[in-house]
């Protein structure tokens, strides 16, 4: 059995975890075995057990240290004549020239970078990089194509709260939602009682007894059967917002570039610069992402991991059934 290390997967407290790793399991060619690492150390402990190395769904190209550590990984796997693959990954590499030069480097010496947004393939071509590159989606959208049963929608609003948001900036728009007679239901974004529950139960003080704070959640699949009840969901972790996209729900993007981008491209509303209120108002009578663009994104995601099954197969396995699901960038961006 031959493994793919996954540098940066998410921690086993994530609800990704456990649905990214299906998704990557069932993409592998035959004989191999998906090998998670979610800190650096066990990373660079794992590698000389790799046959490969798959960057899928994080964020090796966000600053400057995690680029260095990720051209670092990446060319001691290749010393050890290991593939390289960067698979629905988001970059921000920033404009400094050291930031500049590493992502340049990355991104030529992988042997495969599909990228998860547009903007982040703008930071690589920023970044002195050669257009085009290959466009496809967060990988976390294959482990969500299947239909989900009927849900009956209730009119209340879910926050998904992480650890790391800031408790006093969801207050006042969740007490506005709360005035207009629409229950808040509180989802900690975590898969263990822990840090995010905790979080909710502060929130949940500060916006009354009214506010309901619901259980730790298994996976995103979880998350999507939860959200499919509701009206609206409001949330700053990207995997949050897909799974609400593939409950057909409407939802807010309340933190981060990341999420803002996955808004975008959904035709939903996003946070600016302290606009929270107001987009949650406005969302409240929004359409949800239409099912065409979410089948377009899960398409992209599905055919980013036929294009790693076909690299490490070495084009044995998986071209068959590659469809054109991602795309090139342009070649004529405006500078």
């Amino acid at each position: 059995m031959r493994a793919v290390l996954l540098p940066g997967s998410p921690p086993l407290s994530d609800p990704a975890a456990p649905t990214l790793l299906s998704a990557v399991r069932r993409s592998l060619p035959n004989g191999w075995a998906p090998m998670p690492a979610s800190d650096r150390r066990t990373a660079w402990r794992w590698l000389g057990s790799a046959a490969a190395v798959a960057f899928v769904g994080t964020d090796p190209a966000y600053g400057p240290r995690r680029l260095a550590e990720s051209l670092a990984l990446t060319l001691l796997a290749q010393t050890r004549a290991c593939r390289v693959a960067l698979l629905g990954v988001r970059a921000e590499p920033g404009r400094d020239r050291p930031s500049r030069r590493l992502a340049r480097s990355l991104a030529q010496r992988v042997d495969l970078l599909v990228l998860a947004d547009d903007g982040s393939a703008r930071a690589f071509v920023d970044a002195g990089s050669p257009a085009p590159l290959r466009v496809g989606a967060d990988p976390i959208w294959a482990g969500l194509a299947e239909p989900l049963p009927p849900t009956e929608r209730r009119d209340i609003v879910i926050a998904a709260v992480r650890a790391t948001d800031d408790v006093g900036e969801l207050r006042e728009p969740l007490q506005q939602i709360a005035s207009f007679g629409l229950p808040v239901v509180l989802q900690p974004w975590e898969r263990y009682t822990g840090d995010a529950t905790q979080s909710c139960a502060r929130l949940a003080d500060l916006l009354g007894p009214a506010t309901d704070v619901l259980a730790p959640l298994q996976d995103v699949e979880d998350a999507r059967r939860r959200f499919a009840a509701a009206r609206l969901v409001v949330a700053g972790a990207p995997h949050a917002l897909i799974a609400a996209a593939t409950a057909e729900t409407p939802f807010v993007a309340a933190d981060g570039p990341g999420a803002a981008r996955i808004a975008g491209a959904l035709g939903q509303r996003a946070s600016h610069n302290g606009d929270l209120p107001h987009a949650l108002v406005a969302a409240l009578e929004a359409a949800p992402p239409s099912r065409e663009s979410v089948a377009t994104e899960v398409e992209a995601a599905e055919e980013g991991f036929r294009l790693l099954r076909v690299l490490l197969s070495e084009g044995e396995e998986g071209a068959e059934a590659l469809r054109g699901g991602t795309r090139l960038t342009p070649e004529g961006w405006d500078e």
